[in-house]
C-alpha cells in the first residue's frame, strides 16, 4: 500500500478500496508510443487497478463498461471512482450498500497556470487560494473529486463555479459551503458529502464520498 493511501486511511473507512499506480514515460518505447497513445495507456491503468480493487472486495463480477460520457459503469453492488494524471492513476471502488457516492482525482501540481484560477475559483474562496498555484491545484482536484461524485446521483454535469467549498490544510479536509441550486443538493444534506485530499511533492490525491 502507497504512502498517500495509508495517509488518506486515517481518515475515511478502510470499506473503501483505494489503489494508485503509474508507469514511466521513459519505458514506452517509440515503437509502442506510435500504436497506443498515452491516454490510452492510461485509461487501461486506471481500469486494470479498479478491477484489482473490485476483487478485493469479494466481488466476482469486474467488468467495467463506459457510459455516454465516457465515465465507468460499475458491476452490480458496487461503486467507484477513476482518476489519471500523466501516467499515474488513483482509484477508489466500494460496496454500494454501504456508500451512496464515491469520487477521487488526482492532479500534478506542475501543470496548474494563474490564467486558470479564476476559472475554477468560486468568489467565496478567491481570499484564501489567491494567485497561489498549489492551493488552486488541490482546490481543482477537491472538486473534480466532488464532480465525480455527484454525477453518479445527479447526472448533472457542473462548472468550477457551481461549487465552493472551505479548504482546511490543517486536517487535509474540505467542507462544502454552496451549490448551484441547479444541482438539487439541499443546504441542510452538505454535510453528508465527506472530502479529504493528501499530498506530496509531486501530486495531491482527492476523495469524496456520501455514505
Amino acid at each position: 500500500m502507497s504512502f498517500i493511501c495509508k495517509q488518506l486511511y486515517s481518515v475515511i473507512p478502510t470499506k473503501i478500496i483505494l489503489l494508485n499506480d503509474s508507469f514511466r514515460y521513459d519505458d514506452i518505447s517509440k515503437h509502442e508510443k506510435s500504436r497506443t497513445s498515452i491516454r490510452d495507456r492510461e485509461h487501461y491503468l486506471g481500469r486494470e487497478c479498479a478491477k484489482k480493487g473490485l476483487i478485493k472486495l469479494g466481488l466476482t463480477d469486474t467488468i467495467i463498461k463506459s457510459g455516454i460520457y465516457g465515465e465507468p459503469i460499475w458491476p452490480e453492488n458496487s461503486i467507484g471512482s477513476i482518476s489519471h494524471s500523466k501516467g499515474h492513476c488513483f482509484v477508489a471502488v466500494t460496496k454500494r450498500e454501504t456508500f451512496e457516492s464515491i469520487g477521487v482525482d488526482v492532479e500534478h501540481f506542475n501543470r496548474m497556470k494563474v490564467a486558470s484560477i479564476y476559472r475554477i475559483t468560486h468568489p467565496l474562496e478567491s481570499k484564501f487560494i489567491g494567485d497561489d498555484l498549489e492551493r488552486a491545484t488541490i482546490l481543482f482536484a477537491i472538486k473534480e473529486a466532488f464532480y465525480k461524485a455527484q454525477f453518479l446521483q445527479s447526472k448533472i454535469a457542473m462548472n468550477f463555479k457551481d461549487l465552493a467549498v472551505e479548504i482546511n490544510l490543517t486536517d487535509c479536509s474540505a467542507a462544502v459551503k454552496w451549490i448551484d441550486p441547479k444541482v438539487k443538493i439541499r443546504p441542510n444534506s452538505f454535510f453528508k458529502w465527506k472530502l479529504y485530499f493528501e499530498f506530496n511533492k509531486r501530486r495531491v490525491y482527492t476523495i469524496c464520498y456520501k455514505e
